[in-house]
């Protein structure tokens, strides 16, 4: 897993973690994409969602796989308006979900 901290003009805007490998094959997973509340709504996001779509193709990953809360309403908003897809729900975790997200069509 790789920790990539996001900076916007010097300030520090938020994280991500994900990696290139999962127990499926061709499958990256993402552990966590945080934008400060400050940066949320600013056009950041789907910059952010382009540059792991990115390095997980380049590493020949078909797809990417995270899990989300139910309750992250705008979390949820973000993934399905930009192509996650509802998997299953995640049987260790009551609240969350796994969504995917084809990489190549």
């Amino acid at each position: 897993m790789v920790l990539y901290p996001l900076f916007v003009d010097g300030q520090f805007a938020g994280q991500l973690e994900f990696r290139s490998f999962s127990p499926e094959p061709e499958t990256g997973y993402v552990h966590l994409i945080y934008l400060k509340p400050n940066f949320r709504g600013s056009g950041l996001a789907p910059k952010v969602q382009d540059y792991i779509v990115s390095i997980l193709s380049k590493a020949g990953c078909l797809r990417a796989v995270l899990s989300v809360s139910r309750t992250n309403h705008r979390a949820l908003t973000f993934y399905k308006r930009h192509g996650w897809e509802f998997v299953r729900k995640n049987p260790k975790h009551d609240e969350t979900d796994f969504y995917q997200l084809w990489l190549r069509t």
